[in-house]
């Protein structure tokens, strides 16, 4: 063998030979995995409590979609949510002490954009600010009084924040705050109220979620 081929020979063992710390990640037998893919879409489901004057229950029901754009870590998604929710509230009204009692119940539909902050691992802080339509039936009672009964559709603009934990790559749950701040209507409701010198509370709510990737 001349010295020139015996060269070539000892150049390409060294080149096929691995090198200190770099060995193969994998040797024989391995299995490659491949990365999961990429989701675009969301389902999820809320459950939880109205925190606003007596509480009552609140579901709701959302589809999303969306995706991360690249070198940007924030994730967007346009979403539309359905929701039902309830209050009660009662009492004694300030100036004389009368009885009363306030019930609200409401079916709104929403949609705006939400936002993923990844802030570790698989946790993420979302925002979202949603606009839409809330259809509210009021009922006012005083003690000795008839019952005050409204409903309307009124233009509704909600604010959210939550914290949400990827447990899977299709499936995530977390917790879900929100404030809602609704137009001025349900006249006749509204001035049982300022008679009686009870002021509304704002819309507020809290809920757990489960949402699914997909």
């Amino acid at each position: 063998m001349t010295s020139s081929a015996l060269s070539i020979l000892i150049a390409t063992l060294v080149a096929l030979s691995p090198r200190p710390g770099m060995a193969n990640p994998c040797e024989p037998p391995c299995t490659i995995i491949p990365a999961p893919p990429p989701t675009h879409f969301i389902a999820e489901l809320n459950g939880g409590s109205t925190t606003f004057g007596g509480g009552g229950p609140i579901f709701s029901a959302l589809l999303g979609a969306g995706g991360k754009l690249r070198g940007f870590p924030p994730i967007f998604y346009l979403i539309g949510e359905a929701t039902y929710a309830a209050s009660q509230e009662s009492g004694g009204i300030p100036t004389t002490g009368v009885g009363y009692r306030d019930e609200r119940n409401a079916w709104d539909l929403l949609w705006g954009p939400r936002i993923y902050l990844p802030i570790f691992g698989p946790v993420r802080l979302f925002g979202e600010v949603l606009i839409g339509a809330s259809h509210v039936t009021a009922h006012f009672s005083r003690d000795g009084q008839p019952t005050v009964a409204a409903d309307d559709w009124l233009l509704l603009t909600r604010l959210g924040v939550g914290l949400q934990v990827r447990l899977f790559h299709y499936l995530s749950v977390g917790g879900r705050f929100q404030a809602s701040v609704a137009q001025r209507g349900l006249d006749a409701y509204r001035s049982a109220l300022d008679s009686a010198g009870v002021s509304p509370s704002m819309r507020t709510t809290a809920t757990a979620t489960v949402t699914w990737h997909f």
